[in-house]
This record gives C-alpha cells, structure tokens and sequence, in this order.
C-alpha cells in the first residue's frame, strides 16, 4: 500500500517535469509500473482473502479469474520495470559518454516511442500467462461432511452443495506441456533478466 501511494506521489511530480527530460519521461513510466506491480500484489492477496471468506461458487469462480489476471499483470510489470531500467541507463549512458548524439537520441519523443513500445510488449508478454492456470472445483470439507451426514436419507440441498464448492487453481494443459515450459523459461532467462542485466552491467562499466 505505502509503495503505491509513494509511486502515485512520484508519477503526479514527475508528470509536470517529464516534459523538459527524457529522464523524467523514463522514471515517470518507471513508477508507473511499479505502481501497477503494488496493486496487483494487493489485489491478488486481497481476492484470495476474499475467496476463502465466500460460500458462493459464482463469486469465488469470478474472484479466482480476476486473480489470475492481476498475477499476469504483476510478472508483466515487473519484466517492463527491468527494461525501463535499462532504457534509462541507455539514454543517461549516451548523455555523458556521447553528449554529441544525446541530441538526435535521448529526445523526449524517442523516450515516449520506447517506453509505448515497452509497454506494448510487457503486455505482450502477459498474455501466455493468463492462460497457464485454470481453474478447479472440488468438494469442500463441510460439503463432504453434509454428504456423509445425508446419505443414508439422500436428502442433499442441491443449492449448498452447489455454493460450498472449493474453487482452486492449478496449470492449464498448456502450462503441463514441457515445450510451453521449456520456451517460456528459456526466454525468460536469456531475453527478459540476462540480456537486460548485461545490458545495464556493461553501461555502468564504460560510463
């Protein structure tokens, strides 16, 4: 809560000095997607919270989707926070080292264009992620204990079973495959954290 409120206070600032730096314009995406990464932290406990207080089936199916989503949302911004970071080392690194190109590089315009497109591509890479779960329905404690106590009646509230339903989550079939789990940790570690590690490592070494 308190890293969504400084990164809020941080974008309302650097929103008013964003347009005179192409700095400014990076940090201000930056705590943009930071702050997006707090709220999809807080939301996703939240409906977990949420889910295990509700009897109702329906509404403990639509809260487990949205948590899904906010899970996605959360690796995405984190993955566009790292590539943020290392435009901005980019753009300062050209600044000192060749202030003569900073001019027709770290323009306010180029900034905006990379930092679209950054986003474009984080929410790119979101999308696999809201498919690698699905969700699974399974009798609850008290639903099995109503059965046990029913059977020899058989006289079983079709409405309380229906609401006492345990919902969970677990990988999707797609997630289960090993070439969806082979490629997507394979990008995951040379194309999102390697190349941006080295990438801001080598700028930080010739600056």
């Amino acid at each position: 809560i308190l890293g969504s409120i400084s990164n809020l206070m941080l974008i309302i600032v650097l929103n008013h000095l964003s347009s005179h730096l192409s700095a400014f314009a990076y940090l201000t995406g930056l705590s943009l997607s930071d702050m997006i990464t707090c709220i999809s932290i807080i939301m996703t406990h939240l409906f977990d919270f949420i889910v295990q207080t509700r009897r109702s089936t329906s509404i403990t199916i639509f809260f487990r989707y949205i948590e899904i989503i906010c899970r996605g949302l959360t690796a995405g911004s984190r993955v566009l926070s790292l590539w943020i970071s290392t435009a901005v080392t980019m753009d300062r690194w050209i600044l000192i080292c060749y202030p003569i190109y900073s001019k027709k590089f770290c323009t306010l315009k180029r900034a905006k264009i990379i930092l679209r497109t950054l986003f474009i591509i984080a929410c790119i890479y979101s999308i696999p992620l809201f498919f690698g779960y699905e969700l699974i329905q399974m009798p609850s404690v008290l639903q099995m204990i109503h059965i046990d106590n029913q059977s020899s009646s058989l006289l079983i509230d079709e409405e309380f079973l229906r609401n006492s339903m345990l919902v969970t989550k677990g990988y999707s079939d797609l997630a289960k495959r090993r070439l969806y789990r082979w490629a997507y940790m394979f990008f995951n570690a040379i194309s999102v954290y390697t190349l941006s590690t080295i990438t801001i490592v080598f700028f930080f070494i010739y600056n």
